[in-house]
């Protein structure tokens, strides 16, 4: 699997490693991962959604989030993951 200073990808998704803030742990599911916007232009809502909570380091997550959709098989939209990559907007 994949593991970074903030994140590992396990069998349940992506998971933060430790306690950060008032977050006790931070899991997004499988089921989760595909979350996007529906709008012309798709991103991966979690990708947008991480980047502007101050304890996460978005290269970190964004590794990782990349990581756990190639571990679990998802067909990654490349446009999509650099749109939420680069995205400024709050999810």
């Amino acid at each position: 699997m994949f593991e970074n200073e903030q994140w590992v990808v396990t069998e349940f998704g992506l998971e933060a490693k430790g306690t950060h803030s008032h977050y006790t742990i931070v899991d997004i599911s499988l089921g989760n991962l595909l979350e996007g916007g529906d709008r012309a232009a798709p991103t991966y809502f979690w990708s947008v959604h991480m980047s502007h909570k101050r304890w996460v380091n978005r290269g970190l997550f964004n590794d990782a989030f990349e990581h756990a959709l190639a571990y679990h098989g998802h067909k990654i939209d490349r446009d999509a993951l650099k749109r939420s990559f680069e995205s400024k907007e709050i999810a």
